[in-house]
């Protein structure tokens, strides 16, 4: 029998202070693992790519071998990966097909090795939606993005 890890993942951002945030919620066998931070000079959509990413990370160190699905409110994530972007940016150099330089390109090539290394499914969730585990993920972005403590993104 596989072993199952659910992931929830959001990311936070506020633009008047430039702050944001991510949240992650892992869920396997009986244990609730949370993980979160606060950035400076960020964006939405890093944000909403460091929380998968960095849930990734965190299942590398503790689970092998486990059937995983990540569960993002970020169509910006969800697709570059399902409408196979990532796999055309990463053979163009990182860059897009007109040639233009790939936003958080440094980002996408941290996710990169990752997801070649790891088996899981990346499913579109609806933000908001009353999911008690997605709307965990989102307060502890939000919280992160609204702290004390950052860290200066990579911008």
């Amino acid at each position: 029998m596989t072993e199952k890890v659910d992931v929830y993942t959001d990311g936070s951002y506020f633009k008047t202070t430039n702050r944001g945030g991510y949240g992650v919620v892992i869920l396997y066998d009986d244990q609730h693992v949370e993980l979160s931070r606060g950035f400076l000079n960020t964006t939405s959509n890093r944000m909403e790519l460091m929380a998968v990413i960095v849930a990734l990370e965190r299942i590398e160190e503790f689970i092998n071998g486990y059937e995983i699905t990540i569960y993002s409110d970020s169509k910006y994530v969800v697709n570059a990966v399902d409408k196979g972007w990532l796999e055309s940016w990463a053979h163009a150099d990182w860059k897009r097909t007109t040639g233009r330089e790939l936003k958080n390109s440094d980002l996408w090539q941290r996710f990169y090795p990752l997801m070649m290394t790891h088996k899981f499914n990346l499913k579109w969730i609806r933000a908001h939606n009353g999911h008690r585990l997605h709307d965990r993920a989102d307060k502890l972005a939000y919280n992160s993005a609204n702290g004390k403590r950052f860290r200066k993104d990579m911008l």
